[in-house]
């Protein structure tokens, strides 16, 4: 179905072209055989080339406060999605608020798209996690289907704390050709948990102190 799509993978080459050239010089971590490793160690992720397949390029940012870390992002973008992990240093409030205050964080960045109407579609809390699927109509700019309409944007999304940070984990969702974006089916969020959790399950925490 894809093949319906006009993707600018010309764009997407060149990108890659020019990472490949620069050898990724730009990143605040670094890749390491096939894994990027964030500053001051703080986590370790392998590049997610079976979900989003070759090439992908990476992008991060990073947050220094007298030396320590507070915060940061990180990016694996492919033809086929992409997937991101935002982190930024606890405080002293409850877990709840914490979780609050990255969702909310993740809000604002995600209604900076220009599409009508951006929105939480579904959340759910364990105690410990916050599961959550944001939706941006009409969002995935860089795609245009048959009738030149860009196909809505939905991204599942996992927010916790580990050592000293609070993380959001989240990724596009692949099914935005075959379902509607605000379907909450059970089906449906269980699939995009299932694949967010997969996602998040890679990644290697580090409990050192952040330097």
């Amino acid at each position: 179905m894809r093949n319906l799509l006009k993707i600018n993978l010309f764009l997407f080459a060149l990108i890659a072209i020019v990472m490949a050239i620069t050898g990724c010089s730009s990143l605040q971590g670094k890749v390491k055989n096939d894994s990027y490793v964030a500053p001051a160690e703080i986590f370790s992720c392998p590049i997610p080339y079976s979900k989003l397949a070759h090439p992908v390029e990476i992008q991060d940012t990073l947050d220094k406060e007298k030396g320590v870390v507070m915060g940061g992002s990180l990016r694996f973008l492919g033809w086929a999605g992409v997937y991101r992990i935002d982190y930024m240093a606890a405080t002293n409030a409850s877990l709840q608020e914490e979780i609050n205050r990255m969702l909310n964080i993740q809000l604002d960045w995600y209604r900076q798209i220009p599409s009508p109407q951006a929105h939480m579609l579904h959340q759910e809390f364990d105690g410990e996690h916050l599961f959550a699927v944001l939706v941006a109509p009409e969002g995935q700019l860089d795609i245009t289907d048959k009738y030149g309409k860009h196909p809505d944007l939905c991204r599942s999304m996992l927010i916790f704390r580990h050592g000293y940070y609070i993380y959001a984990v989240s990724g596009d969702a692949d099914d935005f050709l075959e379902v509607k974006s605000d379907d909450k089916s059970p089906e449906r969020m269980n699939r995009l948990r299932k694949d967010i959790n997969e996602f998040s399950e890679t990644i290697n925490f580090s409990t050192a102190t952040p330097n």
